[in-house]
């Protein structure tokens, strides 16, 4: 596995309305994909669209956030995917030691 840093470009005001955070966020995971969905699947928040319009997350839009692999990040790199930081409510993260 790798470590991500998932980190905000764009702060408009509308990319974020689906989004709970709007930070850094550091992620395990196998590729700059699947860090994007875990950003997806951790912050998103459901909202009523008007019908037909596409679900969007400022995550998974590369002009919005940018995805940068971490060497010596501190974090331990082996167990599942995952967001490590933030953390949230009964979340937690192992750092190297």
């Amino acid at each position: 596995m790798a470590i991500y840093k998932l980190y905000p470009v764009d702060h408009a005001p509308m990319k974020w309305q689906s989004s709970r955070y709007r930070g850094e966020a550091i992620v395990r995971a196998d590729s700059e994909e699947h860090a994007r969905q875990l950003g997806t699947n951790e912050f998103y928040i459901t909202r009523s669209i008007h019908p037909g319009k596409k679900k969007t997350s400022p995550w998974e839009d590369p002009q919005t956030v940018l995805c940068q692999p971490l060497n010596n990040a501190g974090y331990d790199d082996k167990g599942p995917e995952q967001v490590l930081s933030p953390l949230l409510a009964g979340q937690k993260a192992k750092r190297k030691a």
